[in-house]
C-alpha cells in the first residue's frame, strides 16, 4: 500500500468563496432607469458540511488521521483519505459506547484486538493493521507514526482541516474521476479494503496463514453494503 507523498499543492482550498460583484455601467445621452444593465449576481458558494468528529481538533486525532493516511495509501487522492476519515470516525463513534476508554478516532486507532484472546486492548503505540509478533489486529494501520518526523507535513495541514470542517468534500475527485458518495452515506460507512492487490497486501502484513480473498473477508464481515469505491479501496458500512 506505500507509495510515495504528493507535492503540497493539493492542499490549496478546494472551494474558493468569492465575493459578490456588482458593476454598474456609465449610461450616456439616457437617464432612463431600464437603461441600466442590472448586476451581475455570482451564485454564492455551497456552505461546507458540518461534521461531528468524534474528539474533534484535538492534536491527537489530527497526529492520528495524518499517520493513518501517511500509512494506508499514502499515495492516495484527497478524496480517498477524506472517505477513510469519514469510516474512521464512524466507527470510533460505535466503539465508543461499547468502550469508555474510546473517546475519540485517535482513542480507536491505539485500540486493536488480540486474536489469541479476542480481547480489545487500549491505549497501543501507532503501529500497523496487523502485528505479527504482538496478534494484534487494528482497524487500520498507523504505522508512520513510529517514525513522526519523516511523516510529511501536509498530511497534518489537511487532518486538521478536515477536523475542522474546512473542506468541501462534494469537491473532492478520485485519481480515476470518482466523486463523494451522497450525504446520507457519510456516516454509514464503517470499513474500507484494499480490494486491488488484496492478496499481495494480505501476504506481507499478515503471513501466508491469513485469508487472501476479499470476497471471503467480506463474507466473514457479515457481506456488508459497499458504499463507495475509490482508487482500488472499497468502503462497506450499513
Amino acid at each position: 500500500m506505500s507509495r510515495k507523498s504528493e507535492s503540497l499543492a493539493w492542499l490549496l482550498p478546494v472551494a474558493l468563496v468569492g465575493a459578490a460583484a456588482a458593476g454598474v455601467a456609465a449610461v450616456v445621452g439616457t437617464s432612463k432607469p431600464s437603461a441600466v444593465p442590472p448586476a451581475n449576481k455570482q451564485t454564492p458558494a455551497a456552505p461546507l458540511p458540518t461534521i461531528a468528529w468524534f474528539g474533534g481538533a484535538s492534536r491527537e486525532n489530527i497526529d492520528g488521521l495524518a499517520f493513518l493516511f501517511a500509512s494506508e495509501n499514502e499515495h492516495g487522492s484527497l478524496l480517498l483519505w477524506a472517505l477513510q476519515a469519514l469510516a474512521a470516525n464512524t466507527f470510533a463513534k460505535q466503539l465508543g459506547r461499547a468502550h469508555a476508554q474510546v473517546k475519540s478516532i485517535a482513542d480507536m486507532l491505539k485500540s486493536g484486538i488480540h486474536k489469541p484472546t479476542r480481547k480489545r486492548l487500549h491505549g497501543l503505540q501507532w503501529g500497523s493493521q496487523y502485528d505479527k509478533t504482538a496478534k494484534i489486529k487494528r482497524w487500520a494501520a498507523t504505522s508512520a507514526g513510529q517514525h513522526p518526523g519523516r511523516v510529511a507535513r501536509h498530511y497534518f495541514e489537511f487532518a486538521e482541516r478536515l477536523l475542522k470542517n474546512r473542506i468541501a468534500l462534494t469537491e473532492l475527485r478520485g485519481r480515476r474521476g470518482e466523486t463523494m458518495p451522497k450525504e446520507s452515506d457519510w456516516g454509514r460507512m464503517t470499513s474500507f479494503l484494499q480490494y486491488e492487490g488484496f492478496g499481495e497486501t494480505v501476504l506481507r502484513q499478515a503471513g501466508e496463514e491469513a485469508e487472501t480473498d476479499p470476497d471471503k473477508v467480506l463474507a466473514s464481515w457479515g457481506s456488508p453494503r459497499l458504499i463507495a469505491s475509490v482508487e482500488g479501496v472499497r468502503f462497506y458500512g450499513h
